[in-house]
């Protein structure tokens, strides 16, 4: 049986879309690795303090509390 994904995960992958970005790209640009995003995406781990740091700093105008935590 599939499980739901959670919420933030959702948000990540819709916001990367929106941005018109792949995750190669959304990791090239955090500093992170693909395999990362993929993770964060399917729920595998959860974002760590360095992400949402290097995250709100290469989307300033991105709210990570409405991705992340909503």
């Amino acid at each position: 049986m599939k499980k739901d994904l959670p919420k933030h995960c959702i948000n990540l992958k819709n916001f990367r879309k929106e941005q018109g970005l792949t995750q190669q790209q959304l990791a090239d640009i955090i500093g992170t690795s693909v395999s990362n995003i993929k993770s964060l995406e399917t729920d595998v781990v959860k974002p760590s303090y360095k992400f949402l740091k290097k995250f709100i700093e290469s989307f300033p105008d991105a709210s990570i509390d409405k991705i992340f935590f909503r």
